[in-house]
């Protein structure tokens, strides 16, 4: 059996309970707003599709190990992954644009070069039309 995270020994039943349901509402939100499935994301964790799902929906607890995992994927603390504290705001790409990014570093090199050639291109374009 896996640890989970206990949110605190104090806890009644209940609260853990919204503990747990309102990680996995956290959870959802953030896989929905880098455009990724729950089998892309259970396929990342080892986990079946059933599994993550189960976590996003709090009937099952999120093991311990796998949260740095995940902070690490949606670029977030695992304290606000957790609900421990706010965003302050992510540095980087949106999550769309990270996802697209991600998924062109595994195309062959001369294609990678397109996608430089191209946002290279848009950037000029842009930097042009705002002058």
């Amino acid at each position: 059996m896996h640890q989970c995270y206990p949110p605190s020994s104090d806890m009644t039943d209940e609260q853990a309970r919204k503990f747990h349901k309102d990680l996995g509402e956290r959870l959802r939100l953030m896989r929905t707003e880098v455009d990724y499935t729950q089998s892309e994301i259970a396929d990342h964790l080892g986990v079946s599709q059933q599994v993550y799902a189960s976590y996003e929906v709090g009937r099952l607890r999120l093991p311990v190990m796998h949260l740095s995992n995940l902070a690490k994927l949606y670029q977030v603390s695992v304290e606000e992954l957790l609900g421990l504290q706010s965003g302050k705001g992510k540095p980087g790409p949106t999550g769309k644009l990270k996802k697209a990014f991600d998924q062109a570093a595994a195309l062959p090199k001369r294609r990678q070069q397109r996608v430089i050639e191209m946002v290279d291109d848009m950037v000029a374009a842009q930097e042009a039309q705002a002058s």
